[in-house]
Formats: structure tokens, sequence, C-alpha cells
């Protein structure tokens, strides 16, 4: 975040890739470590986002993020913290 700075063309490479992450968590515990892996990225997402549109709100920009980015045997806790 820090390299990407201000700069356009690098926050959209920092979004699209973060759109092609996956995390696995295949101890099929609690679901802890996939809930907040999800949250952090999608509040990495909204500061990508604020500093791409920070002078053009109404973008239609839409967030890339999505809970099929992390998957374990336990994801129905995604559904509440989406």
């Amino acid at each position: 975040m820090a390299a990407a700075g201000q700069s356009r063309p690098r926050l959209d490479a920092l979004h699209r890739r973060l759109e092609q992450l996956r995390f696995l968590d295949p101890s099929c515990g609690c679901g802890n470590f996939l809930v907040v892996t999800y949250r952090e990225l999608r509040l990495l997402e909204q500061e990508i986002l604020e500093r791409l549109f920070t002078h053009q709100r109404a973008s239609g920009q839409t967030a890339r993020m999505h809970s099929q980015a992390v998957l374990g045997g336990h994801l129905p806790y995604l559904a509440t913290a989406a």
C-alpha cells in the first residue's frame, strides 16, 4: 500500500491483485482465521478505493473482493461477516 501511494496505475494493479488472492484454512475450526482475513482484505480494498476515488465519488467502481477469496470448512460465518 505504501509503495502504491496515490499512483492510480499502482493502486489499480494492487486492486486487481487483491481480486486474485485466495486463502485456504483446511483446519475446519471455528472459521475465525477466514473471517478475520476476509475483513482485513475488505478494509484494505476500502482504503484503495478511497485513494482511487477521493475526487470522484460517483465513479461506479465496485468492490472486487468477495467471499470466494477465502476457503475453508466453515464458511457460513462469512455470510455474516460480509
